[in-house]
């Protein structure tokens, strides 16, 4: 009975996995966006965390307060916990002190949410910042001119473009941002898909499409790894083709990381939250929105919530997102490859994988998280 059980969770928490973060997927086909984020005419003067609890739907808990006024609002009985949860932006109105929540400084996490953590910027100082690696992310357009990605970036359209979208900003950001990147030195290509239905086709396009591009470029500037945040299922009429492309890819020296393929190997997703020491593993937690379910004891967290991204407001804009998703995690995981290829650029994708498993780390809670300083120092 026992192992029935640990099977049912075990295919649970990678179904969960595989549609890399279900409620960002949502948020994709749902309504003006305008529209989107919890509406501050439905709350009332004093608010809880009961009533912001109420205001969870996908858009709601994805978005938050994103442009909205709620100086009006007395905000003081809300839990730091629920609030870290809220998304928001510089364009957010917030009210005087007095009435957040104690110790939440909403300049101050917008600041912190840019830091990868778990002590990546002291590997950063040593010059380890996947300098001279090529990555890619293929995701839905987005604002190609913003300064995070400024002279660093090749910005490719496959397929009819639609507008664009916070999903792909924030995955190019954690990748390889200046600010906010985990591999911040490496030359990021960004290939835009459509928003559509179909994307997986016009995902297996734009691989393609990168191979061909890497038969023209030197061989130390040819593209490395690419970056999905998304998956196939067996179910997809796409699998049996998916899966031909990615032996494609793979033969010709190419890595896809996806969520199907870091869900096999019991990666998911946690945070540290803003009013905490980022870089003290011990500090991080599972993901709030998995904590409902039973997670396998030997997971391991990498982190996707509570992070700081570009935004497509404008060539300056950044957001605050409360919960991430495994979406955040996939590139997280893409760029400490990055850093691991400038180290030794003999390594295999799975041989970096086993190297994040073995040099895994607690939180304080018992769980597995990676640890990227002993990691770095492992393949040296």
């Amino acid at each position: 009975m026992k192992k029935k059980i640990l099977i049912i969770t075990i295919t649970i928490v990678i179904l969960i996995l595989i549609g890399g973060g279900i409620f960002v997927k949502k948020a994709i086909e749902m309504g003006d966006p305008k529209n989107w984020g919890i509406n501050p005419s439905k709350l009332p003067d004093i608010v809880t965390d009961k009533v912001l609890k109420k205001h969870h739907s996908e858009l709601e808990r994805i978005y938050g307060f994103q442009g909205k006024d709620v100086s009006k609002k007395d905000l003081s009985k809300v839990s730091l916990e629920v609030i870290s949860n809220i998304g928001f932006d510089k364009s957010t109105k917030w009210p005087e002190k007095s009435k957040l929540p104690q110790g939440y400084d909403p300049d101050k996490w917008f600041d912190i949410g840019k830091d990868t953590g778990l002590n990546l910027s002291k590997i950063h100082e040593k010059g380890i910042t996947g300098k001279g690696i090529s990555v890619a992310v293929i995701d839905k357009p987005i604002r190609s001119t913003h300064n995070e990605f400024k002279d660093k970036m090749t910005y490719i359209k496959i397929g009819d473009q639609t507008n664009s979208h916070f999903h792909g900003m924030a995955c190019a950001s954690i990748l390889a941002g200046k600010t906010c990147g985990v591999a911040s030195g490496a030359k990021l290509y960004y290939f835009a898909t459509p928003d559509s239905r179909d994307r997986q086709e016009y995902y297996m396009k734009a691989i393609d499409k990168i191979i061909d591009i890497n038969k023209s470029l030197p061989k130390n500037e040819k593209i490395r790894i690419v970056s999905i945040s998304d998956g196939v299922e067996k179910k997809d009429k796409y699998y049996s083709k998916w899966q031909e492309t990615i032996k494609k890819a793979n033969s010709e020296g190419l890595t896809v990381v996806y969520s199907n393929l870091l869900g096999e190997k019991k990666f998911t997703w946690g945070g540290c939250y803003a009013s905490k020491n980022r870089d003290n593993p011990l500090n991080y937690e599972i993901s709030n929105y998995l904590k409902q379910y039973r997670i396998d004891k030997s997971t391991i967290i990498v982190p996707g919530d509570f992070r700081t991204t570009a935004s497509n407001s404008s060539d300056n804009d950044y957001v605050y997102w409360g919960e991430g998703g495994f979406s955040w995690a996939i590139p997280y995981v893409t760029g400490l490859a990055a850093l691991a290829w400038q180290v030794n650029p003999n390594l295999t994708f799975d041989q970096i994988i086993d190297k994040l498993i073995e040099t895994k780390t607690t939180t304080s809670e018992g769980l597995y998280i990676i640890n990227p300083v002993k990691f770095i120092d492992s393949i040296h």
